[in-house]
């Protein structure tokens, strides 16, 4: 079985066992939690472990825009989220389409990106 690769970046502990408890059910998803707290070490990672989603908190990504069309333009394949948790929103990234969704939908949007290879095919949460 070929598993998929969630990298998972939050400052929020309770919140990174929430997620970590959630998909670790899930058969044939893979999760990382990133347990750095400096952007340079999350951009590393990224490239070395070459994920398949990727799950940061929009916050912590500061001043670092250009990660998200760097990491899209490396990872033709990649399902970029960054949670706005102030707003209680995701804005999810693929290299064909941006979508902004209910933050409570996050599982979901996971799943179903990395149970179908390709991102248009796409048939999670509802777009708001």
């Amino acid at each position: 079985m070929t598993h998929k690769n969630v990298l998972f970046y939050s400052n929020q502990t309770i919140f990174e066992e929430g997620i970590s408890s959630l998909i670790s059910g899930e058969e044939g998803v893979r999760l990382n939690v990133v347990q750095t707290r400096n952007v340079k070490d999350l951009f590393k990672t990224c490239r070395e472990s070459q994920p398949d989603v990727i799950v940061v908190e929009q916050s912590l990504l500061g001043t670092q825009e250009n990660f998200l069309s760097e990491m899209l333009d490396k990872m033709h394949s990649l399902c970029l989220i960054t949670l706005d948790q102030d707003h209680n929103l995701m804005h999810v990234f693929t290299h064909h389409d941006i979508s902004i969704k209910h933050a409570s939908d996050l599982i979901d949007v996971i799943l179903s990106h990395v149970n179908h290879s390709n991102p248009d095919e796409l048939k999670g949460a509802k777009n708001i």
